[in-house]
């Protein structure tokens, strides 16, 4: 970088090397017992949700949420934990999308798709 002062005097100053990185898009997937297509369960029985981040920056947290289409009810099964899995037992007959939802240490926030349980 080159400065002229008022009398005409030329400074120039030392080159500053700079690097930009870009942070990748934070994302997840949500899977039950293993997959994000779907499935069916017995009343009483125990799923595992688990997601599947990537990209953000730093350690994630994830939350569990679910959505019950029998009654429209929405609620949040976690807060924030450190464990990409959860295990969710569902007492009552109907049909359910399960989430995982992601945080990183930016507080970037990405939801996982909605995985249906059908629980008879």
């Amino acid at each position: 970088m080159q400065v002229k002062d008022a009398t005409g005097k030329v400074a120039i100053g030392n080159a500053v090397k700079v690097t930009v990185t870009s942070e990748s898009k934070l994302g997840i997937v949500t899977k039950v017992n293993g997959t994000s297509s779907g499935v069916t369960v017995a009343k009483g029985t125990a799923v595992t949700i688990t997601g599947e981040a990537s990209g953000g920056s730093g350690n994630k947290t994830y939350k569990y949420v679910v959505h019950n289409l029998t009654n429209g009810a929405w609620a949040d099964l976690t807060t924030y934990v450190t464990s990409a899995n959860y295990k969710y037992t569902i007492n009552s007959a109907g049909t359910y999308e399960l989430y995982a939802v992601v945080k990183d240490t930016s507080d970037k926030v990405a939801i996982g798709n909605a995985v249906k349980v059908t629980v008879n």
